[in-house]
């Protein structure tokens, strides 16, 4: 699974769970190329590699609720409190802060518009 990391409505970066390194991190690199970038956190900051589970989880657990209420959310959803992928891709647009997270939008349809028609009336 992959989750867009945005911020402003400009892609940041990727979350991504790896079959064989768990969940990594890593910086877009259109963002990385903006002199205007800016870490979305101290423990994450600008760099092209990637960012290691025990490296970048404890900052996106942090923008899920805890306690009593994570246990809820996760019950209801049917995921374990331990999901934190799942449950950032659940709870993604509505995590605390500025970053919202989502599943990949599939790219732009591979087809153009060839012509164009006009309706007409009949008399």
């Amino acid at each position: 699974m992959t989750l867009v990391v945005s911020q402003n409505n400009r892609r940041v970066g990727l979350l991504v769970g790896t079959a064989d390194r768990g969940v990594v991190f890593l910086y877009d690199p259109h963002y990385l190329a903006d002199p205007n970038a800016r870490a979305i956190s101290h423990s994450l900051p600008l760099q092209e590699q990637e960012f290691s589970s025990k490296q970048c989880l404890p900052f996106f657990s942090g923008l899920l609720p805890d306690g009593e209420m994570k246990r809820r959310i996760s019950e209801y959803l049917h995921l374990g409190e331990s999901s934190t992928l799942r449950l950032l891709e659940a709870l993604g647009r509505k995590c605390a802060g500025l970053l919202v997270l989502q599943g990949e939008v599939d790219p732009e349809p591979n087809y153009s518009v060839q012509g164009t028609y006009r309706i007409v009336e009949e008399d």
